[in-house]
């Protein structure tokens, strides 16, 4: 396996292969043994994101079932969410995440979406999984407090949530009234970037 990744390094570097065949490679990676790879579906996204099926054949010809995946910036997924999946492998990004979020990406001010960005980065440092009793919640671009979402459901703790309700101060909305959680984020910056 390790060669295999040093041998995906090279070939990246020497500029020979496409993100298809690095995608290929960390996915032939994850195999134990002799097992053999056979695609569903494998289908390129905007911003070299590579989304698919697949489904591993050991040895003895026994499958796992499919497995989906997300291939983007280097990295391989095998984990990724529903939104993920509706987002980052879809031909028009914008609209995905418009349609499901509210949040237009590309016509909210740079400024703003920094604003909050920064923000959601100093909270997240200042209260990693704590409650925020002790923490000061800062404002968002709009003046209202941002929104602390407990982490802890059902006695198990989870990832730690910040939401802004935009520029109305209510929940839902749309354009500069959407809200926005710091798990969005991933999905702002990525239409941004295209």
């Amino acid at each position: 396996m390790r060669w295999l990744i040093i041998l995906s390094t090279l070939i990246l570097s020497l500029g020979c292969a496409d993100n298809e065949q690095l995608a290929r490679e960390s996915i032939q990676s994850t195999l134990i043994g002799r097992d053999i790879v056979r695609y569903k579906s494998f289908e390129s996204f905007a911003g070299d994101v590579i989304c698919g099926e697949y489904e591993v054949i050991s040895e003895w010809g026994d499958s796992r079932g499919l497995t989906k995946f997300i291939y983007m910036k280097g990295k391989l997924s095998l984990s990724s969410s529903k939104m993920d999946q509706s987002i980052f492998c879809n031909p028009d990004p914008a609209v995905a995440l418009y349609e499901i979020t509210g949040v237009d990406a590309t016509r909210m001010g740079k400024q703003t979406f920094s604003n909050i960005k920064r923000d959601f980065a100093a909270l997240e440092k200042a209260m990693p999984k704590q409650a925020p009793e002790n923490a000061d919640m800062l404002a968002d671009p709009w003046g209202n407090p941002y929104i602390y979402i407990e982490p802890w459901y059902s006695g198990v703790q989870a990832d730690l949530k910040l939401q802004t309700l935009g520029a109305d101060g209510e929940p839902g909305g749309k354009d500069e009234n959407a809200d926005i959680g710091n798990w969005q984020i991933k999905y702002i910056d990525h239409v941004r970037e295209l």
